[in-house]
């Protein structure tokens, strides 16, 4: 027997008259021999057996096993076992509850389960969507990151540049005013140089008027020495004159 084979339906309390059944179904796709194997319970008993009535299984279809006797306990719970001819155990399901004519346990995906969609030498679509529904997901909300706030730049400071002397500051050097001409006394008895003005030329009418620049101090100067050095030669003669005539 292969390991292909599964059981995939119970019904373990049918009404009365009515048979036990388990349904196999042959998940290869090719047909199998099952010539030899059998349904049992738990037990070790010889004539609790749900057995096959032909000796294949179609690919991808579904056989019954079953009895006219009572091989599956519908009270307490119980196994339904698949076995091949030398008694090698191919698959066993254990079930419990309380059943009755309107309720088989089948398998559904992985799992098992009771229902009273009975689907006998059938897929188990139709007993699978009859389950209670599966609680519509509710679609887990996206998670909206909370906006931090975008950090705003702080400004650059810009070096304020504080105008420097680039270099050292000449001070402003004030006018020598011009020296006024001062009255300068020759070292005589009697006579003091005084300053010379520049005689202004009257304006002659329709002629152009020409002003003469005062002296200037150099010049003012060399005036007074020679005047000075005149009336030194002066007060030598005078004196030499005076010696001469006290000596005459």
């Amino acid at each position: 027997m292969s390991a292909a084979l599964k059981i995939n339906e119970i019904y373990p309390a049918p009404e009365s008259g009515e048979y036990e059944w388990v349904e196999v179904y042959n998940d290869e796709n090719k047909t199998i021999d099952i010539t030899g194997d059998y349904i049992t319970d738990d037990t070790s008993i010889s004539s609790h057996k749900l057995k096959f009535d032909v000796n294949e299984i179609p690919a991808l279809g579904f056989l019954i096993a079953t009895t006219s006797g009572s091989v599956l306990n519908n009270n307490d719970g119980d196994s339904a076992i698949l076995r091949n001819a030398s008694g090698d155990v191919i698959e066993s399901i254990a079930y419990s509850g309380s059943f009755n004519s309107e309720k088989s346990y089948f398998r559904c995906g992985d799992g098992w389960f009771i229902s009273t969609v009975i689907t006998k030498n059938a897929a188990n679509d139709s007993a699978c969507l009859a389950l209670t529904p599966t609680p519509t997901s509710t679609p887990t909300p996206t998670i909206t990151p909370t906006s931090q706030p975008t950090a705003t730049p702080k400004p650059t400071a810009t070096p304020t540049v504080t105008a420097k002397a680039l270099a050292t500051a000449v001070p402003t050097k004030k006018p020598t005013p011009t020296a006024k001409p001062t009255l300068s006394t020759v070292a005589t008895p009697s006579a003091t140089v005084k300053h010379l003005n520049a005689t202004t030329t009257p304006a002659v009418l329709g002629t152009k008027t020409e002003k003469t620049n005062p002296l200037s101090l150099s010049k003012i100067f060399a005036a007074i020495a020679f005047t000075f050095s005149l009336l030194t030669i002066a007060a030598v003669f005078l004196k030499m004159k005076v010696r001469h005539e006290k000596s005459n």
